[in-house]
């Protein structure tokens, strides 16, 4: 299985990576670009270096991402 999926909105493209843990996609995330190829970029660099936070200044790793979303997925059923 991939290991995000691209889909565009309007005309940026957005990424939703997808989490082993809850075998399922998280929410998408805008990448901020209107070209697939660099939108694929983009979203290698966050799987290597984190999400970045707004400001621009900090990175959140994707396993924080992916234990939020267990978390939550846990508080719902």
């Amino acid at each position: 299985m991939r290991r995000f999926s691209l889909y565009k909105r309007g005309r940026i493209w957005y990424a939703q990576v997808f989490n082993p843990a809850t075998k399922k996609y998280l929410t998408g995330m805008p990448t901020g670009e209107s070209d697939c190829r660099a939108a694929e970029h983009v979203v290698d660099d966050w799987l290597r270096d984190g999400i970045p936070e707004p400001g621009g200044k900090h990175r959140r790793p994707f396993a924080e991402a992916f234990e939020i979303s267990a978390i939550l997925q846990a508080i719902r059923r």
